[in-house]
């Protein structure tokens, strides 16, 4: 297989090279309908439209901007999410972070792409080590909420987010920029963007992030109280060239980060003479563009993606002395794809054909004593080895203009893999205008994620002699909405849903294995307003709501049930803005057999100074300004008083663009 795709991708090259030869003419404008129909990857077309066509769309769609993350003094892209309808924030004991969206917490159930490209691993499915990305580098966030697998693919089950860089934006000036804030943290980059001609469009970013954050937390597992280890030191490199035709996209991407709480065992060690989590990531993508007949137009893209991660910390206490954790993880993936967009009579149509082919490279894994690194305590591979997985898929979607008043969408995904059963995943959406500035929403949408390669081969601790009989857990969602946008002033949505998660994949740690079987069921609204009631103030609201019970109707613990964001903005005189936030999070269940009362909600308010002078921009703000106890919650039998986050901190930031 692997060798079937590179055969594709040297076609590719050829054709990127050849079309351009031919007397084609450039790619029609897209409408805006083709962010659902293309997909969130088309980034470049998104930009432009995104603010007024955005409700014309079947799929409900949140789009965050970088000049409104800088003004409430947004950091990162994890800290952003929180800005969405629906998502709470999570993180687990190694301080891996992740989101929870509609109550469905992630483990690979949420798709990440970083400009179209997705980074989704093998492994465990999982992305956290792209949501520290700095907000300085993203031009716009791009988020479905809710299930999107017709064009992405396994993991869409609960939410897609595009992460869009500035270097893949045309229109993105080069700057320079550097912060100081809380937990002796520092961060400086740069973006180089410029028109090489009056075709190409060059650009290269790049940052690095260092800090020491120590948090004071416990008692831990065997009552004992420490400091979380939340270290970080983190940078990237991209580069972006584009003309009318063709666009290359890569980047690299490193990070170290201490092990926050212990990790899986719940006990505060000692990690600062350690490696911790080293994420590092390398991704690269050809693209060319053009049409093939009139209204008809043709994508190719090939590209190849590396994930490594390399983990080294004390895990647990032995008699003998500190018990050692080590994986020396890596895995690669070539793909290619190929799709027409055609716009025939009423019908805006994308099908496609995409190969991918993934293969572990190495999955080293020791537990030792640290005093006795020869003797391994379990087998020295973190699951079987030589592991490889081929994928082929087709995806069909038709958006269909019955009337000035109604649009339908049907969409077909099928998906063969060469290790688990086939899926196949429809999608049907409905939008009805009612008038100029009222739409109606409606779909229904089933999505999937396939096993990740440690639920399928995990070698320890014993030894995997045949994969777990496992299966894609699946997810069936229905969704109503309404959407109005007075054009000037004043936009506003609700949205329902339910959806209901079948053939879940569950960890058992009693014997470290992976089972298969039970049900989750959600269902919950979600209401947002944006309205600018004078000139230079802007008012934003979101509210949304969740329940979720197990197959036995037991609510599901750890998540909130309400959430709400309201941001107040105001620009002065001499281009000083102000903004306050204030986020809302209610009470989180406790699972069955916890005997810990609920975790307390909390509600925190942040200020932010922006000021524009000339070409630079000052950024100083407050997060948490009263000090509000924030905590994440804990598996029952570790931390008591669960994770504790971030108190009062202080933010100063500085940009220069030329």
């Amino acid at each position: 297989m692997r060798q079937i795709t590179r055969h594709f991708f040297c076609i590719f090259l050829s054709l990127a090279w050849i079309s351009p030869l031919q007397a084609g003419q450039s790619p029609a404008d897209n409408s805006y309908e083709e962010l659902f129909s293309q997909g969130i990857e088309e980034s470049s077309n998104i930009a432009a439209e995104a603010k007024l066509n955005i409700d014309f769309i079947p799929a409900f769609v949140t789009v965050l901007h970088h000049d409104e993350l800088s003004r409430l003094g947004i950091d990162t892209v994890f800290e952003a999410m929180a800005l969405v309808p629906g998502v709470e924030l999570f993180m687990e004991a190694t301080g891996a972070k992740q989101l929870i969206f509609r109550g469905v917490k992630e483990k690979g159930k949420v798709k990440l792409l970083i400009d179209g490209i997705d980074i989704n691993n093998n492994f465990r499915g999982s992305v956290y080590y792209y949501y520290d990305f700095p907000i300085e580098l993203v031009d716009r966030i791009e988020v479905i909420r809710g299930p999107g697998a017709v064009l992405y693919g396994s993991g869409a089950m609960s939410g897609v987010v595009n992460i869009v860089t500035k270097s893949a934006d045309e229109s993105s000036h080069s700057n320079v920029f550097g912060s100081l804030s809380s937990h002796d943290t520092y961060k400086g980059g740069m973006l180089l963007s410029n028109n090489i001609n009056d075709r190409w469009h060059l650009a290269l970013d790049g940052y690095y992030t260092r800090g020491d954050k120590e948090i004071d937390a416990g008692p831990d597992k065997k009552g004992a109280f420490g400091e979380s280890d939340e270290s970080v030191k983190d940078y990237s490199v991209g580069l972006s060239a584009r003309d009318n035709h063709l666009q290359f996209i890569s980047r690299f991407k490193r990070s170290q980060d201490g092990i926050a709480f212990g990790g899986k065992y719940y006990n505060f060690v000692p990690n600062s003479d350690k490696k911790g989590i080293i994420s590092t990531t390398f991704l690269t993508e050809l693209q060319y563009v053009n049409q093939l007949l009139p209204k008809i137009d043709y994508k190719l893209k090939a590209g190849y993606s590396y994930y490594n991660q390399d983990l080294e910390a004390r895990a647990f206490r032995t008699p003998a002395g500190y018990g050692m954790y080590r994986v020396d993880y890596s895995e690669d993936k070539l793909y290619a794809d190929l799709s027409l967009l055609a716009e025939i009579s009423s019908h805006e149509i994308i099908g496609g054909v995409r190969f991918a082919d993934n293969q572990q490279d190495k999955g080293e894994f020791k537990t030792y004593i640290e005093s006795q690194p020869e003797h391994l305590l379990m087998p020295d591979q973190i699951i079987k080895p030589d592991r490889s997985r081929q994928v082929y898929s087709l995806y069909f979607n038709d958006n269909f203009q019955l009337n000035d008043a109604l649009e339908f969408s049907f969409g077909l995904r099928y998906d063969f893999y060469s290790e688990i059963d086939d899926t196949f995943n429809p999608r049907l959406g409905l939008v009805y205008r009612l008038n100029d500035e009222l739409n109606f929403k409606a779909m229904y949408s089933r999505a999937y994620r396939v096993p990740s390669w440690i639920e399928l081969y995990i070698n320890v601790p014993t030894p995997c002699v045949e994969k777990n009989d496992l299966d894609a857990e699946t997810s069936d969602t229905i969704e109503l909405g309404l959407v109005f946008n007075s054009g000037t002033n004043k936009r506003l949505g609700f949205n329902v849903y339910w959806s209901q998660l079948s053939d879940l994949i569950v960890y058992s740690p009693a014997d470290v294995s992976y089972t298969q079987g039970g049900r989750q069921t959600f269902w919950g609204g979600e209401f947002f307003l944006n309205h600018s009631p004078a000139a230079g103030t802007e008012v934003e609201l979101g509210l949304s709501y969740v329940y979720g019970m197990d197959d036995e109707e037991e609510k599901l613990p750890d998540i909130a049930g309400w959430m709400g964001n309201f941001s107040l903005m105001h620009t002065f005189a001499f281009a000083l803005t102000s903004t306050t936030r204030l986020r809302f999070v209610s009470d989180r269940h406790r699972a069955s057999g916890d005997d810990r009362d609920n975790l307390d909600g909390y509600i925190i308010i942040d200020e932010t100074l922006s000021r524009h002078y000339r070409n630079f921009t000052f950024i100083a703000g407050v997060k948490n300004i009263f000090n509000h106890d924030v905590r994440f919650p804990a598996p029952a039998n570790s931390f008591e008083d669960d994770y504790p986050r971030d108190g009062r901190t202080f933010i100063f930031k500085i940009s220069c663009e030329f």
